[in-house]
Order: structure tokens, then C-alpha cells, then sequence
């Protein structure tokens, strides 16, 4: 599908159709971006990374198997990424990795990571993985994917809509909304088994 990034009050009142699909629909959504010749061009010479945000939920990780399928298909090279936000007040003051007060989350993070990028390494993909720290976490993941280069970002959506996603927004929403690169959108099964990590930021999907 393509999407116009209608937002705010122009989204609640003429809808979009892209939008309505991925909070309905369990089949992953590709968004394609305005100016993108991604569906005129092969894939292999189009799709190189996809960045994948995770934030230690079993929820996020459903996207992986179809993240897993589609690099394989297009030989592409994967980059899972969580991003963590300030909790206390040392952390919030000075955002950098390295420092005491942000060991223990940075070290559980990446373990995280770890396990999420070795179960997609085993599967035959290329795999990378980054912990970035970010007081706003939408902009973190897209400013990520700039960096990286990234042709396509996969992101799992809890699929909030009407009043509740306006008054609160949504991480998932943002990035599809704001992100020039094109985007892999699911929607996946609220009820889902799984170990949760203990990093405590759970903000990416709350989406």
C-alpha cells in the first residue's frame, strides 16, 4: 500500500485505507513511501537493511519470522535495534552510553539483542545489532534508519486506533507516519507466550 502520512485530525476524519489494514489485519503491511521505487525496481537492488525496533516484548517479536523470510528471499542484511530512554534522573541528565548509570540497562539490552539477532543468524540472515539511547523514541528509530541507510523498516504495531491513539499517539504510528523510508508494518497476536526481558523500558510497543 501506499500512504500519503495523513495525521492528527485529517486522519480521524477521512481515514486512510493503510492505516485501517494494519490495525486489522495480522498480514504484514508494506507501506511504500511517496518518491520510492521500491516496487518498480528488483528487491535485491532495492532492499538492503531492514531495521527492525524491538523493545523486549514477545508482541515486537512476532514480526521476526517474516523479517527472516523476506531478507533470505532478498538477501538483505538485518538490524535489530532497541532503543532506551532516561528512567532516572542521572540517566536523564547525561545520555551516554558507558556511564554507570546506564550499565545495567545497556548490558540487558544487548543481551536481549543478542538472543533475538542469534535466532535470525541461525536461520541463515545477516544480522546486526544496536542499543541507542533516546528521550523520544520514535525519532531515535528514524534517525537510526537515516544513519544506517535503511531501506525498509519492520515494526509491530498493538494496532490502537480512534480517540485513544489521538490523545496518546503511538511509537509504531509515528514511524510510519514520519519515516521517508518505506516501512514493513504487522500487526501481530495480542496473546503470545514468551519470556519477557528485564530491561524495564517497554515503550517502543505500547505502539
Amino acid at each position: 500500500m501506499s500512504s500519503h502520512s495523513r495525521g492528527g485530525i485529517k486522519r480521524i476524519t477521512l481515514g486512510s485505507v493503510t492505516d485501517y489494514l494494519i490495525r486489522h489485519t495480522n498480514i504484514p503491511v508494506l507501506v511504500v513511501k511517496g518518491g520510492t521505487m521500491l516496487l518498480d525496481a528488483s528487491p535485491t537492488s532495492t532492499v538492503a537493511r531492514i531495521v527492525v525496533p524491538l523493545d523486549g516484548s514477545a508482541l515486537a517479536e512476532q514480526i521476526l519470522p517474516d523479517v527472516a523470510s523476506l531478507a533470505l528471499r532478498i538477501n538483505a542484511t538485518v538490524s535489530l535495534l532497541q532503543v532506551l530512554t532516561p528512567t532516572t534522573y542521572s540517566q536523564e541528565r547525561i545520555m551516554q552510553p558507558g556511564f554507570p548509570w546506564w550499565e545495567a540497562d545497556m548490558a540487558a539490552a544487548d543481551a536481549y539483542l543478542s538472543r533475538a539477532a542469534s535466532r535470525l543468524a541461525e536461520e541463515g540472515v545477516a544480522v546486526s545489532k544496536d542499543v541507542v539511547l533516546g528521550e523520544n523514541i520514535a525519532g531515535t528509530v528514524l534517525d537510526y534508519a537515516v544513519r544506517m541507510r535503511a531501506d525498509l523498516i519492520a515494526i509491530a504495531t498493538s494496532g490502537a486506533g480512534g480517540m485513544t491513539r489521538f490523545v496518546f499517539g503511538s511509537v509504531a504510528d509515528e514511524v510510519t507516519r514520519k519515516s521517508p523510508t518505506s516501512l514493513l508494518v504487522f500487526h501481530p497476536e495480542p496473546k503470545v507466550t514468551g519470556t519477557e526481558t528485564p530491561v524495564e523500558n517497554k515503550a517502543l510497543v505500547g505502539l
